[in-house]
């Protein structure tokens, strides 16, 4: 595989900052707009009611207009004489049955009761639904997480994982490198990056998105469904908006509803029947999930296609270059304490020497073949790497410490190579040593070869004796 996996780490732990902010942002408590009602102010009073959004819940809305109809009520009875033949009003007697002395004063009428199931919720004109489970998220890294039917949760996040929600989610449910999976409710999204995306019942307030995976709906989501380089199935009972899918196919059920369009991207048509992107699907989910290169798996071919070309491209090298590979494994035999550290200077150093180079106006134009000679001592190194395996297992195989052919030796060291890319997080680490450590015994071997030349001693020529100034020359038999 030629793929750098360097990249393909970079990519995760971007996707895995934008997760944990996501999550972060779940977790984040609402301000309060306005106080309770007990602990309200005099200057707040004195806001206008169709404040949009600041308006409390628990003070009546007809309190404004009921103030001034009591005032000039009290004015007209204030303005009637003393000796009105009219009773005075229910209230006004049991105000002066208090005022009796000796008599217990009347206990003061209660406060209207606050309307129930409005706590949290100060925004009412927003329609804002908060979980009462607040900072309840699920998180795990290197792993999967779960939520149970009858659970309760703010968000559901893997990294390197799965996400499975059976609950009910106030926010999204994520996974990178895995699948999110929603059997409930889900009030934000269900985001799957480097994996497939279920729906299978239950609502979605947001959308359902699959990066670089398929996207399968049977359920409600209320924004759209989302699929790059991947297939979208909507299934009987889907009710979903619009429907956009890049670099893959749509595949919707006669029953299922779209309320909004339908767009479907055609990428890579010209690939036959790889438009699809099965296959990295496949490599994603089987090998880059477990830090591996290869995996014995459906819809690998390809990548074993691959792998297998490389391994005859570098036994051909060692065919043709064989002098230049024996020397270099000799140097890896005698001095692998200097091979590693020549690896580690190179790659500490290589940065350094091509910024000095970009700042002279020479250097510019030897950068690009510092690189190119980078390259190929690295592909030349990989060669070496796997001659020195693969001769050392030939050599415990008979006892014997005969050195074995260079082309024998890279083909075996080769097939063991392979078989190590296989084996979850050793595949990566494997990948990397060959061509770090091969790039470092190439470098030390050359290193060596010049400081040799030019340590090599210049022969003296005799003087020839001479007599009376006239060189003698010897007889010729």
């Amino acid at each position: 595989m030629k793929t750098p996996a360097r990249q393909l780490f970079l990519g995760a732990i971007v996707a895995i900052f934008f997760a944990l902010t996501f999550a972060a942002l779940a977790d984040e408590p609402q301000a309060p707009a306005a106080a309770p009602a007990d602990k309200a102010e005099p200057a707040k009073q004195d806001e206008p009611a169709d404040k949009p959004g600041l308006r409390r819940l628990d003070a009546p809305a007809a309190e404004p207009a009921a103030k001034p109809a009591e005032a000039e009520a009290a004015d007209a009875k204030a303005a009637e004489p003393a000796d009105a033949a009219t009773p005075p009003p229910a209230d006004q007697a049991e105000t002066a049955d208090e005022a009796k002395p000796g008599e217990p004063a009347a206990p003061a009428a209660p406060e209207p009761a606050k309307a129930p199931g409005r706590k949290g919720h100060k925004y009412h004109s927003y329609g804002y639904l908060k979980n009462e489970q607040s900072g309840n998220a699920r998180v795990c890294i290197f792993g999967n997480s779960n939520l149970a039917k009858d659970e309760k949760a703010d968000a559901v996040v893997s990294v390197i994982g799965s996400s499975t929600s059976d609950g009910t989610v106030s926010d999204t449910v994520v996974s990178i490198l895995g699948s999110s999976t929603s059997n409930g409710d889900a009030g934000g999204a269900v985001v799957s990056i480097l994996g497939n995306t279920r729906v299978n019942s239950g609502h979605v307030g947001d959308a359902s998105v699959a990066v670089l995976g398929n996207n399968y709906v049977n359920g409600e989501v209320g924004d759209a469904v989302v699929a790059v380089l991947g297939n979208i199935e909507l299934g009987p009972k889907a009710n979903v908006g619009d429907v956009i899918c890049v670099g893959g196919t749509v595949k919707r059920d006669p029953s299922a509803v779209v309320r909004g369009q339908v767009q479907n991207v055609a990428v890579g048509t010209a690939l036959g029947g790889m438009h699809d992107f099965e296959w990295f699907h496949a490599w994603v989910e089987h090998c880059l999930a477990y830090g591996r290169l290869l995996a014995f798996a459906p819809h690998l071919g390809w990548a074993w296609t691959i792998a297998i070309v490389a391994l005859l491209f570098y036994v051909l090298l060692a065919l043709i270059f064989h002098g230049g590979v024996d020397k270099c494994v000799t140097t890896l035999e005698r001095r692998p304490g200097m091979s590693i550290l020549t690896t580690i200077l190179t790659i500490l150093l290589t940065p350094i020497v091509i910024i000095l180079l970009c700042v002279t106006v020479v250097g510019v134009a030897v950068v690009p073949f510092v690189a190119i000679g980078l390259f190929i001592a690295k592909i030349f190194g990989k060669v070496v790497v796997l001659a020195w395996l693969g001769r050392r297992v030939l050599a415990l195989t008979n006892g014997s410490r005969n050195p074995f052919p260079t082309v024998l030796s890279a083909l075996v060291g080769g097939l063991i190579v392979l078989l190590l890319y296989t084996v979850p997080v050793l595949g990566m680490i494997v990948y990397q040593a060959v061509g770090l450590l091969g790039l470092g015994v190439v470098v030390l071997t050359l290193a060596q070869a010049n400081k040799r030349k030019q340590a090599a001693p210049i022969p003296l020529v005799p003087p020839t004796p001479s007599v009376h100034g006239a060189a003698v020359v010897p007889p010729v038999v």
